[in-house]
């Protein structure tokens, strides 16, 4: 017999193959466990994230309920989209389509609905303002202040007192009021709440905005889309009394006449907007200027929105049209989200693990307080 003094080749080959395999196992995993790691870490923060987003509505409507005065002015000036959003700029309630001597001021402007005449284009008709076509259209750039909407559910009639109440509107010069143009037919015995009015809300609505029940302050919420993917943006508005022109100037009849004719972005609440500062003592306090204007991100750039899906109802404001019975619901805003990680952030670590997840949530949220404005 012979003692074995060495491997025979077969042997060696079958130590190379099952070692080679052996290190080829250990690799994969070394390599495959950080991955599933940060799939893990990854998954738990867009669950997590989106959670809280969805939780941070619930909240706010507990404060806010629908704003029927910018969706129908949305409605009016185009729905039109860009980037995931409304591309037209609204100018959230600070302008409107009213002109003095054909000159369009883009200032806080409120013109009233009358059955009984239209003295120099000053009224509406009522009819009109049932239908709600009020000169504004999405070709002809023109905006609605905030608090035209409610006016068209109501019709002033005619003078019946003889009194000469001051029509806010600048001379040519811009400068002071007209003492020649005035609402005589605003505020008297015939002024009547029809209960009737435009519907408000477009089809299909793409963005959601809020007021607060005591009508001091707004949030809006839209997605935008970039290269690096879609994300729900925020801003915050706060309303002031500063007159038609947004400036507190003492020789604007508007200028602290009990009413809301301005809307700047909350300084206060972080958000800073580049448009004119309405003075007094908020220098900070700026208008928007742009449709991108103050706008802030939600989520941050791991996650991206593959989808949101808005429904809101009802589509006419139901404290001012009292008289149509089918609107008589609490408003409510039913939204539906899904969530993806970011490709473009993840693929480096996760490769192809990204496929296919998403996250998803609905909430209906009832806006109840919308009767106790």
């Amino acid at each position: 017999m012979h003692n074995k003094k060495g491997f025979t080749l077969l042997e060696m080959l079958l130590v190379i193959i099952i070692s080679g395999s052996l290190l080829t196992t250990i690799y994969s995993v070394m390599v495959t466990l950080p991955r599933v790691k940060h799939f893990n870490d990854a998954r738990q923060a867009l669950i997590e994230e989106t959670n809280g987003v969805m939780n941070r509505f619930a909240e706010l409507f507990q404060d806010y309920t629908i704003d029927y005065e910018e969706y129908f002015n949305r409605s009016k000036i185009g729905t039109q989209t860009a980037n995931g959003h409304y591309s037209v700029f609204s100018a959230y309630g600070n302008e409107n389509s009213v002109t003095t001597y054909d000159t369009w001021h883009k200032k806080h402007r409120i013109k009233y609905c009358s059955s009984g005449q239209n003295l120099e284009g000053r009224y509406y008709s009522t009819n009109n303002c049932k239908d709600g076509e009020i000169g504004i259209t999405a070709q002809n750039n023109k905006r609605q202040s905030y608090g035209q909407y409610k006016m068209l559910f109501r019709d002033v009639g005619v003078n019946t007192d003889g009194k000469e109440r001051l029509n806010p509107t600048f001379n040519r010069d811009g400068a002071t009021p007209d003492p020649t143009n005035y609402f005589p037919e605003v505020g008297d015995s015939d002024d009547r709440d029809l209960g009737i009015g435009p519907v408000a809300i477009p089809e299909n609505p793409q963005e959601i905005y809020l007021i607060s029940h005591d009508g001091q302050r707004r949030v809006f919420l839209r997605i935008n889309e970039t290269e690096n993917g879609r994300t729900i943006q925020l801003l915050r508005l706060r309303g002031f009394d500063a007159g038609s022109d947004h400036t507190f100037n003492s020789e604007d009849p508007k200028t602290y006449d009990g009413e809301i004719d301005t809307w700047a972005c909350d300084y206060g609440q972080g958000f800073n907007c580049n448009g004119t500062a309405i003075g007094d003592t908020y220098d900070n306090y700026k208008l928007a200027n742009n449709v991108n204007d103050g706008w802030v991100n939600l989520f941050d750039s791991n996650i991206s929105v593959k989808s949101w899906k808005i429904h809101i109802a009802p589509n006419t404001n139901p404290d001012y049209a009292w008289q149509k019975k089918d609107v008589q619901i609490n408003p409510y805003i039913s939204i539906s989200l899904t969530t993806e990680l970011n490709y473009n952030k993840w693929k480096q670590k996760l490769g192809n693990m990204l496929s296919g997840y998403t996250y998803s949530l609905k909430g209906v949220y009832d806006t109840k307080g919308f009767y106790l404005k």
